[in-house]
C-alpha cells in the first residue's frame, strides 16, 4: 500500500474536519473552563464535579454512538440523490434519539441513591448529587441536537454545527461566570451554577439548529418530507444496526477509561483530581483527531457508496498521517509542559505533581490514540461496525483493565501504572482496526 497520496485527499479531509474540530474543541474548552472555574472552589468541589461528569459522560457516550449511525446511512443515500430517504432517516433518528434521551434521564434519577457503589470518598458522592441531576437532565436536548448534527455531517455540511456549538459555548462560559460566582445580582450557586449553565446551553442547541434549517431552502426541503406515516420500523432497524455497535464500541472504550478514574478513587481524592486534569486535557487533543475521523467517515462513506476503492485507500492513509502529525505534537506538549498545564486548573501542589507524572505516560499514548480513532472512522465509513465493537471488548474491556490493575495495584506503580494499562489497550486497538481495513480493501478488490 502506498503511503504518499495525492494532496487533494488531505485538503478534502481538512475541508470537512476543520469545522468539526473547532466545534469539538469548543465543547471541550467549555469543560476545561468549567473545571478551572469549579477548581477555584476547592479540591472537594472539583473532585465531586469530576465524578458526576464521569458517570454522565459514560451514559452520554452510548447516545452519541447510537446517533452516529445516522451519518453513513444518510451519506450513502445523499450520494445517490435519494433526498426523501435521507429525510426519512433524519426523522426516525430524531424519534429514536428523543426516546433514548428520556430513558437516559430516567436512568440518572434511578441511579442517584446508589452512587456510593463506585467506592468513591463519601464526601465526594454527597457533594456531587445536585450537579449530577442538573447536568443529567441536559442529555435529552443534547440527544435531539445530535440527530441534527449527524444528519448534516452525512450530507457533507459540518460548518453549521460548528457555528451553533461555538455560539452556545460562549453563552455557557458567560453563564458559568455569572452563576458560579454570583455576578450581576444572581445568587452564588457554586458548582451547581456550572450545571445550570450546561443545561441552558444544551437546551438551546437543537432549537437553533431547527431555526437554521427552516430558514435555508435546501435544508427546509428535508423537513417538508416529515410525516407520521414516514415513521418506519425498517429505517429504525437500519439506524440501530449501524448505531448500536458504534455505541457499544464507544461505551466500552470510555467505560474502560472511566474505570481508570474509579481506580484513582481507590487511591484517594488527590488522585481523582489529578486524573480529571489529565483526562480533560487529553480530551482537547482527542477531539481534534476525532474531528479528522468524522471527516474520514464522511469521505469514505461517499466513496464506498460509489465502490471507489482507491478513494477509500487515499482517505485512509491521509487521515492517519494527519492524525499522527498532530498527536506527535500533542505528546511533546504534555512532556514539556505537564506541570504548567496542571497548574492552570488548580493550585494544590500535590495534585499538580501527580498530574505531571501521569502526563509522562499519556504523552507516549497519544499517537496510537489518534491512529486508532482515525482507523475507526474508516471502518465506520465502510459500514463495518460490528468487528470494531468486538475488538473494543478485547482491547479495552479485557486487556486495558487487566494491565491497569496489574501495574497499578499488584505491581504497585499507582496512578502511572493504571494509565499504562489503558495505553496498551489503545495500541492494540489500532493494530486490530488497521488489519480490518486491509482485509476489507482486499475483499473489495476481489468483488470488483
Amino acid at each position: 500500500m502506498k503511503f504518499i497520496v495525492n494532496k487533494s485527499y488531505y485538503s478534502s479531509i481538512l475541508h470537512l474536519a476543520v469545522p468539526v474540530v473547532i466545534a469539538n474543541v469548543g465543547q471541550v474548552l467549555v469543560q476545561v473552563i468549567d473545571n478551572i472555574m469549579v477548581g477555584q472552589l476547592g479540591e472537594l468541589d472539583f473532585a465531586a464535579a469530576s465524578f458526576a461528569n464521569m458517570l454522565i459522560t459514560n451514559v452520554m457516550m452510548f447516545g452519541m454512538g447510537l446517533a452516529m449511525g445516522l451519518t453513513p446511512n444518510v451519506g450513502y443515500k445523499f450520494v445517490a440523490k435519494e433526498y426523501g430517504v435521507c429525510s426519512k432517516y433524519f426523522q426516525n433518528s430524531i424519534l429514536q434519539n428523543g426516546i433514548l434521551g428520556v430513558l437516559m434521564v430516567l436512568l440518572f434519577i434511578v441511579l442517584l441513591p446508589y452512587l456510593d457503589i463506585f467506592g468513591q470518598p463519601e464526601e465526594v458522592v454527597e457533594r456531587c448529587k445536585d450537579y449530577y441531576l442538573i447536568v443529567g437532565a441536559s442529555i435529552f436536548p443534547y440527544m435531539i441536537f445530535l440527530s441534527f448534527k449527524q444528519f448534516m455531517d452525512g450530507v457533507g455540511n459540518t460548518r453549521i454545527a460548528m457555528i451553533i456549538t461555538i455560539g452556545v459555548n460562549i453563552l455557557n462560559i458567560i453563564l458559568n461566570y455569572i452563576l458560579i460566582y454570583g455576578k450581576f445580582g444572581f445568587p452564588e450557586y457554586g458548582m451547581e451554577g456550572a450545571a445550570i449553565a450546561t443545561f441552558v446551553a444544551r437546551f438551546l442547541m437543537p432549537i437553533v439548529f431547527f431555526i437554521y434549517m427552516r430558514k435555508v431552502s435546501f435544508y427546509r426541503s428535508f423537513l417538508k418530507f416529515f410525516a407520521w406515516n414516514r415513521m418506519s420500523k425498517k429505517v429504525n432497524a437500519s439506524l440501530l444496526n449501524m448505531g448500536l455497535p458504534i455505541a457499544f464500541q464507544i461505551v466500552i472504550e470510555f467505560a474502560a477509561l472511566s474505570m481508570t478514574a474509579i481506580m484513582m478513587g481507590w487511591i484517594g481524592t488527590t488522585a481523582i483530581a489529578a486524573n480529571q486534569i489529565v483526562f480533560t486535557t487529553i480530551s482537547l487533543f482527542f477531539v481534534v483527531t476525532n474531528g479528522l475521523s468524522a471527516a474520514v467517515t464522511i469521505r469514505v462513506s461517499h466513496n464506498y457508496a460509489n465502490k471507489n476503492r482507491e478513494g477509500i485507500k487515499g482517505y485512509s492513509i491521509a487521515g492517519m498521517q494527519l492524525a499522527s502529525i498532530f498527536m506527535l505534537c500533542a505528546g511533546a506538549i504534555l512532556l514539556l509542559f505537564g506541570s504548567n498545564i496542571a497548574s492552570i486548573y488548580i493550585s494544590d501542589p500535590g495534585v499538580i505533581e501527580l498530574a505531571a507524572k501521569i502526563f509522562i505516560i499519556v504523552a507516549f499514548m497519544e499517537v496510537f490514540d489518534g491512529l486508532q480513532v482515525t482507523s475507526l472512522g474508516v471502518l465506520r465509513g465502510m459500514g463495518d461496525v460490528v468487528h470494531p465493537m468486538r475488538y473494543a471488548v478485547l482491547c479495552y474491556g479485557v486487556v486495558a483493565l487487566f494491565v491497569a490493575y496489574l501495574f497499578g495495584f499488584i505491581l504497585d506503580y499507582g496512578v502511572q501504572g493504571i494509565w499504562v494499562g489503558f495505553s496498551v489497550g489503545v495500541a492494540l486497538a489500532f493494530i486490530l482496526f488497521t488489519k480490518r481495513i486491509v482485509h476489507n480493501l482486499k475483499m473489495m478488490k476481489r468483488n470488483l
